[in-house]
């Protein structure tokens, strides 16, 4: 029978620190992940991965802590919330040109 344990969740001020010591680090994963364990003796250490995973996630959504509940595809750009803001107006214009309305529906 396998065993799987949970992966650790690290709290935003760990997530913090984590991104504080890549930068001292220089982005050397290995090394920050060395430094944060020797820093901070009473804390779960996180991997080299685990660095180079918030780095990405941070530069990508701007965010620290993963998405896992409901998540589902790719995290949706700005882009492209302002293009369907924009799409929704000139539905809205149409409707208001058109006439008869079964032919838009």
């Amino acid at each position: 029978m396998a065993y799987f344990q949970r992966a650790y969740r690290f709290e935003n001020n760990e997530l913090v620190d984590m991104l504080i010591l890549d930068g001292e680090c220089h982005q050397n994963a290995a090394a920050a992940s060395r430094m944060y364990a020797e820093r901070f003796l009473r804390r779960h250490p996180p991997g080299s991965p685990q660095f180079t995973n918030l780095v990405q996630r941070d530069r990508e959504t701007g965010k620290l802590q993963e998405h896992r509940r409901g998540h589902v595809g790719r995290p949706r750009l700005q882009q492209m919330l302002d293009l369907e803001e924009e799409i929704l107006e000139i539905i809205g214009e149409i409707q208001q040109l058109v006439p008869d309305k079964s032919l838009i529906e």
